[in-house]
């Protein structure tokens, strides 16, 4: 070793002293200190705003089960639709005993086969709009695709 890197390491040496190796000391605890004060104050503040995540998430929640209450408050259950369902169908063949038993048989054919035929109609009205949006609704998409298709570009 040369001689002047030998009067180096003997000078640093000779520096060391309990009041440099106190400030050298100091200096690596303030490091540390400032280093996990960041890490402390970066998960706070992840901590602050996962919870303002979670209340968003809650409070939607909360409007979601209002919502789905307020929607069954409205509804009618299964149990309750199936029995109005079966106390109508008793109902309505009731109506048609009795209305049997009192006119012709031939004037009750007549009344039942133009009930059925307006029933049909009916449903078959709704059918034929529903069918009638459909094709609307198609032809303007096609529209719409050519219009896309030939517009110059």
């Amino acid at each position: 070793m040369p001689d002047s890197a030998q009067n180096v390491n003997a000078t640093a040496t000779q520096a060391w002293n309990i009041t440099t190796l106190k400030a050298y000391l100091e200096a690596l605890v303030a490091a540390l200190a400032a280093e996990t004060d960041l890490k402390f104050e970066a998960r706070d503040k992840a901590q602050a705003l996962q919870f303002q995540a979670d209340q968003e998430h809650f409070r939607t929640l909360n409007h979601e089960a209002a919502r789905i209450l307020k929607a069954t408050e409205i509804t009618v259950s299964r149990d309750t639709w199936d029995a109005f369902k079966e106390n109508d169908h008793q109902w309505k063949s009731q109506t048609e005993t009795r209305l049997a038993g009192a006119m012709k048989t031939a004037e009750f054919n007549i009344y039942k086969e133009t009930t059925e035929r307006a029933l049909n109609l009916g449903a078959g009205k709704w059918q034929g709009v529903l069918q009638l949006i459909s094709t609307f609704a198609s032809l303007a998409a096609i529209v719409g695709v050519a219009i896309v298709l030939l517009r110059p570009h």
